[in-house]
């Protein structure tokens, strides 16, 4: 279970499961993805630096957490979430993203999954893309999770993703002859996010939640192998 969000200038995610996150400037990271994209425009949209917050997370995963398993991205931005679960858009930069993380879940073999949270349920993505995102990753360094320094193993690891671009092109082919297998895992994660955050179990404790949570994406999961 992740989350994230952006702004033109930060972008902050966090792995909620295995508690570990990242704050840093979008510039770090967009030029790599521009050069790429060859047609993307030279300052970053707002919809292309969200969706990008979640690859570079994706990306951060060294000690493998995320192999052969579901893994949910929660944001606030609608393009986001349509275009992690549809898998298609004519933006030049967007296109490369999704081929990058096709590649990345080729490697990994991990299933990914969006939905939609209301700007005011996303504190904590919230924060971290702001002016008071060391405060809040103070916070979080104070509940037990680990700040990961991303920047320079993101270039890193997008120069082996861009050499494996070819199985990524076959990967996301895959993806979308399996649209209706994801489909299914959205609607059923939207669903759970739902009631969780407007619904009837709204008044979980946390470990109850993330009980739920855990037994609904392991029933995903097996029903996607």
């Amino acid at each position: 279970w992740t989350g994230g969000d952006a702004t033109l200038e930060v972008c902050g995610g966090v792995d909620w499961k295995n508690k570990r996150f990242y704050s840093e400037e979008v510039s770090r990271f967009y030029p790599a993805v521009r050069a790429l994209a060859g047609e993307a425009p030279e300052d970053v949209t707002i919809g292309v630096a969200e969706l990008l917050t979640y690859l570079v997370l994706a990306s951060m995963d060294e000690d493998d957490n995320w192999n052969e398993g579901l893994t949910v991205y929660v944001s606030d931005n609608q393009n986001t979430v349509t275009w992690l679960n549809k898998r298609y858009s004519k933006v030049p930069a967007v296109a490369v993203i999704l081929r990058l993380l096709a590649v990345l879940e080729s490697r990994k073999k991990f299933t990914t999954v969006s939905t939609y949270i209301r700007t005011f349920k996303n504190e904590t993505g919230d924060a971290l893309s702001r002016e008071d995102r060391e405060e809040k990753a103070a916070e979080l360094v104070s509940k037990g999770f680990t700040r990961i320094q991303v920047a320079e193993g993101f270039a890193h690891y997008l120069e082996i993703l861009v050499r494996d671009a070819e199985s990524g092109y076959a990967a996301l082919e895959n993806y979308r002859a399996a649209e209706e297998e994801r489909e299914a895992a959205w609607a059923a994660v939207h669903g759970l996010s739902t009631l969780l955050l407007d619904g009837p179990l709204s008044g979980l404790d946390d470990a109850r939640r993330q009980l739920i949570i855990d037994r609904l994406l392991d029933v995903i999961a097996d029903g996607l192998q």
